[in-house]
């Protein structure tokens, strides 16, 4: 339901694949339901190749995401529950966003905002064509 620019799975849902040795092979072609956010791909990536994120944090250097590694590599559970998907305040026909910016999901009138906790989701204002 709904598509770019709009607070449904349409607008926030994506699809992505991992590949490589490092995927357990009863994982291999399997699907992965977790909630990952854009933030959680550094410290995904850094996992993968062997890395520890939280050694960033310890020279003063933190990361906002966390690794998703094990649920993609080893089909456990995901590491985040709670994602803030949406809050834009600027989504108005009379908003500030730049000239010529146009977006499939710009027939807004309100602003809105969307979070999700496990299979929940939390939508206010208007949230798009659907």
């Amino acid at each position: 339901r709904g598509g770019k620019c709009t607070a449904w799975e349409g607008g926030l849902r994506g699809v992505a694949f991992v590949s490589g040795a490092g995927i357990a092979r009863s994982q291999r072609g399997a699907t992965a339901a977790g909630i990952v956010h854009t933030v959680d791909v550094l410290p995904t990536l850094i996992a993968a190749m062997g890395g520890n994120a939280a050694e960033l944090a310890a020279a003063g250097s933190a990361l906002d995401g966390v690794s998703q590694w094990p649920m993609l590599s080893r089909g456990l559970a995901g590491a985040r529950q709670t994602v803030l998907l949406e809050a834009d305040p600027l989504a108005s026909p009379y908003s500030n966003r730049p000239p010529g910016f146009v977006c499939s999901g710009d027939q807004h009138a309100t602003p809105y905002y969307a979070l999700r906790q496990g299979r929940w989701k939390l939508l206010l204002g208007d949230p798009g064509a659907d």
